[in-house]
């Protein structure tokens, strides 16, 4: 496959990006950027309740998919000149930069938080597919019209996690790009929540390094680093420890989380509730809010409508035990976990 494919050249619309400078659009996934449901992740964060720590951290799933996206295609762009290069038909290409700015298409509001309710939501991947492969529905259209591509293979790359479905090795392959040990995904978050939270660990990371050292393992058939990336990774891996120690898990951040939880937990079991699980799927934050509030308030979930008040208003639970798996406290540890399971005991 020549190197010079249309869509990896630096052509269409220009757009501004505080991470990676000017990120280039053409025209069919321009395309694609411009349906509702991708418009619709301007409204949807990218890091759930953390703004209520880190008041900067108001960036969207709409950002980050773009950022996604301009860097897998410098991931592909070197892939394609490393020793051996990487071989892929002109159809992987687009397969591959559709998948990598609709990867997120599939989230909830709020990040991962309502991903965490299970057995009533299905992961964002599983969502994505469902989106993607709508005949119906727009992002089908433009993958088939204006990309020449089949929407079950973009499907493929982004939701890989069904056992039972039979995932071509083309498919697979893509799939390993973006979504690994060391992923455009990843690298991008990294970055952009750092900023974002006005937090130095992703200062250390050098970008460019990084990129340069990407090369295919074609054995192993992934992603693989040269001896010269090894300190760009080792920065990269330890950003997503320093990350996770002190921004995503933040006490008040998982105490927001687990107290909205509660609070969509009791209207989802409770026996007469109009909201369905479906009425997530396509609202933004501030239209879930609303619609929590009327449910809540109809149902008489006080208890609910108090926590989702809380995390609103930031009048959060403050901790008060700490367990650890290790620790001697394993009856109290199953006691809290028996009632998270089964709520109808509390």
């Amino acid at each position: 496959m020549p190197i010079s494919h249309p869509l990896l050249e630096d052509d269409g619309k220009a757009i501004r990006d505080p991470v990676w400078g000017y990120i280039h659009l053409p025209g069919p996934l321009l395309a694609l950027v411009d349906t509702e449901d991708f418009q619709r992740l301007r409204n949807i964060s990218q890091l759930g309740f953390v703004h209520l720590v880190y008041p900067g951290a108001r960036h969207s799933r709409f950002e980050h998919s773009l950022g996604v996206y301009h860097l897998a295609k410098q991931f592909l762009l070197r892939l394609l000149k490393s020793d051996p290069p990487l071989e892929l038909e002109d159809e992987d290409v687009r397969v591959f930069l559709a998948a990598t700015l609709l990867h997120d298409i599939g989230h909830y509001p709020f990040s991962h938080t309502l991903e965490e309710l299970m057995p009533f939501f299905v992961s964002h991947e599983e969502r994505a597919r469902r989106l993607i492969e709508d005949a119906t529905g727009p992002i089908s259209r433009v993958l088939r019209d204006e990309l020449g591509v089949d929407p079950v293979r973009v499907a493929n790359v982004i939701d890989t996690g069904d056992s039972q479905r039979d995932i071509p090795p083309r498919d697979l392959l893509l799939a390993n790009i973006l979504s690994g040990t060391l992923d455009p995904d990843k690298i991008d978050y990294l970055l952009r929540d750092s900023l974002f939270c006005g937090v130095p660990f992703g200062e250390s990371v050098n970008r460019d390094r990084l990129i340069k050292a990407i090369k295919y393992d074609p054995q192993r058939r992934r992603l693989a680093i040269t001896s010269k990336g090894v300190s760009a990774v080792e920065s990269l891996v330890f950003t997503n420890y320093l990350m996770y120690r002190n921004v995503y898990w933040h006490h008040a951040v998982r105490s927001a989380t687990a107290m909205f939880k509660r609070s969509v937990q009791d209207i989802l079991m409770h026996p007469d509730r109009r909201l369905q699980v479906e009425d997530f799927h396509r609202v933004t934050e501030g239209e879930l809010l609303m619609v929590l509030r009327d449910e809540q308030d109809r149902l008489g979930l006080q208890g609910a409508r108090t926590l989702l008040d809380g995390v609103v208003h930031r009048r959060l639970h403050k901790v008060a035990t700490f367990v650890h798996p290790g620790e001697r406290k394993q009856g109290l540890l199953h006691f809290l976990y028996d009632l998270y399971q089964h709520p109808e005991k509390r």
